[in-house]
C-alpha cells in the first residue's frame, strides 16, 4: 500500500481541483489526500490539529503579495509550504521562497511528475530539517558549530560558492554510488568518504542548515534525469547519508573541542 501525504490546498476552487487531478495522475509512490481550504486562517487551524504534511499555497498576485505566506509560516512554522505562483509572478514566488517558503511551482508548468515530486521532497526535507535541528540542540553549546553572527554570517552557499559546489559535487556522487548498491547490488566503501566530507565542512565552521542545503542541492541536480523509482531511492538514501553525514560532523566538532584539539596558550 502507497503511503499518503495529507495537503491543504490554499487556492481558488478551480485551481485547487487541478492540482487534485494532476497529483491523482502522477506515477510516483505516494498517494495525496488533498483537500482545499478557503484562507490561511482555516489552513492554520488545521495545521494546529495535525490535519496535513504540507501545505500548497497559491500567491494572490501583487495585491497581497507574500502576506499569506507570512501569516502562514508564523502561525504553522515547522509546515512545509509550496507555492503556486502564474508565470508572470515567477519573482514574487522567488521572494517567497527567500521568506520561508520550501519551494514554489509555476502554474503554466503543473503536471502530475513534477508536483508530487516536489511536495515529497518538500515533506523530507522539513523532516530531515528538524530531525538535524534537535541533533543540533543536544550538543553542548563549546562544541557547536559558528552560527549567523558568530564568524561566518552568510550561508555557505553564498559565503563560499566555489567551497559549496564542490561539496554539492563530492555528496552527490555518494548519492550516485548508494542508489547503484540498491539497484545493481554492488558494495562499495561509503563510510570514509562520508567522514571525510564531514571533515571538509567542520573545517569551513558550517552548521545543520549548511548540510542540509549541501543535501538539497545534489538531489534537484538529479530531478531532470531520473525517473520515478530511481527519485524514490535517491530521496530515500539521501536521508540516510545525511543523517550519516551529520554523525560525524558531530564527532569532527567534539575532537575539536577536546583538550587535544584545542591551540595552546602562549606562555
Amino acid at each position: 500500500m502507497r503511503e499518503e501525504l495529507r495537503l491543504l490546498v490554499v487556492a481558488e476552487p478551480a485551481l485547487a481541483d487541478r492540482v487534485a487531478g494532476v497529483l491523482a495522475e502522477s506515477d510516483g509512490g505516494r498517494r495525496f489526500d488533498c483537500a482545499r481550504v478557503d484562507g490561511v486562517g482555516e489552513a492554520v487551524e488545521r495545521l494546529a490539529r495535525a490535519e496535513a504534511d504540507a501545505v500548497l499555497l497559491a500567491l494572490p498576485g501583487r495585491g497581497e503579495g507574500v502576506m499569506p505566506l507570512v501569516e502562514l509560516r508564523a502561525g504553522a512554522p515547522e509546515v512545509p509550504v509550496v507555492v503556486l505562483a502564474a508565470a508572470d509572478d515567477e519573482p514574487l514566488a522567488v521572494k517567497a521562497v527567500q521568506l520561508g517558503a520550501t519551494d514554489y511551482l509555476v502554474v503554466e508548468q503543473l503536471y502530475g511528475t513534477l508536483l508530487a515530486r516536489c511536495v515529497q521532497h518538500a515533506v523530507e526535507r522539513e523532516r530531515v530539517r528538524a530531525r538535524l535541528q534537535r541533533y543540533q540542540e543536544e550538543w553542548p553549546p563549546s562544541l557547536r558549530p559558528a552560527a549567523d553572527g558568530e564568524g561566518r554570517v552568510a550561508p555557505l552557499r553564498t559565503a563560499l560558492p566555489a567551497s559549496f559546489a564542490e561539496l554539492v559535487e563530492d555528496y552527490g556522487r555518494m548519492l550516485d554510488e548508494a542508489v547503484e548498491q540498491v539497484l545493481y547490488r554492488v558494495r562499495r566503501p561509503t563510510d570514509e568518504s562520508i567522514r571525510e566530507l564531514a571533515r571538509r565542512i567542520g573545517e569551513l565552521r558550517a552548521g545543520p542548515r549548511d548540510v542540509v542545503e549541501v543535501h538539497s542541492a545534489a538531489i534537484k541536480a538529479r530531478e531532470q534525469e531520473a525517473g520515478p523509482q530511481r527519485m524514490r531511492l535517491y530521496s530515500a538514501e539521501g536521508q540516510v547519508r545525511l543523517l550519516e553525514l551529520m554523525g560525524h560532523l558531530v564527532t569532527f566538532y567534539r575532537r575539536l573541542g577536546s583538550p587535544a584539539h584545542r591551540p595552546r596558550e602562549s606562555a
